[in-house]
């Protein structure tokens, strides 16, 4: 199968949710191999409107294939760390925060949704973390600050209401509950600053 494909310019948030959609389900049937996923989704997390697409369908997906990342798609997501980290980031803090709110409203479903799509995203960070530990030059180039530096800042944006993630938190609206439920969602990616 051919992954070489041109896509619309410049790439749009919900073209690339069409795309993914259409790419995973391509994968799960075996049309087209891991290799060929990977290499298709390389296209859209170059840029930030396409991985924002991306990762609304893979983090959200309920087949099992996304579980856990395989290796061609975590060393295509390391390849643009400018677009991809910081969303992986923010997607954790959203994630748990959204637990908190389905629990409220008695949406054992959709909690359980929420926590899927937050353990995803601590597992891609994980993973990365473990290739641009093996691959640093990846990581000194990009603008992108380290994972472990960049869930430091979300921690202290949850706890002291300060640093580079305060806005998002407060924009959002995130109350006391669901900051706590951020933190225990960095606490569960287990990378610690200075690492």
């Amino acid at each position: 199968m051919q992954t070489s494909m041109t896509l619309p310019e410049p790439i749009t948030f919900e073209a690339a949710i069409e795309l993914t959609q259409e790419w995973l389900d391509r994968w799960a049937t075996g049309s087209w191999t891991t290799t060929e996923f990977a290499t298709a989704a390389a296209q859209l997390v170059a840029n930030v409107a396409g991985a924002r697409g991306f990762f609304v369908v893979y983090l959200t997906d309920e087949r099992s294939i996304v579980d856990p990342a395989p290796e061609a798609l975590v060393v295509t997501l390391a390849q643009s760390p400018d677009q991809v980290l910081e969303l992986l980031v923010k997607n954790l803090a959203m994630a748990a925060a959204m637990v908190v709110i389905h629990e409220r409203a008695g949406d054992g479903a959709m909690a359980d949704q929420s926590r899927r799509t937050s353990r995803r995203s601590g597992n891609l960070l994980q993973q990365l973390d473990q290739y641009f530990a093996a691959h640093p030059i990846l990581l000194a180039k990009a603008a992108s600050p380290s994972i472990t530096e960049l869930l430091h800042q979300l921690r202290t944006a949850a706890t002291e209401q300060t640093g580079p993630f305060a806005d998002f938190l407060e924009r959002w609206g995130y109350d006391d509950l669901q900051r706590r439920a951020i933190v225990r969602a960095i606490e569960h990616v287990g990378m610690q600053p200075g690492r």
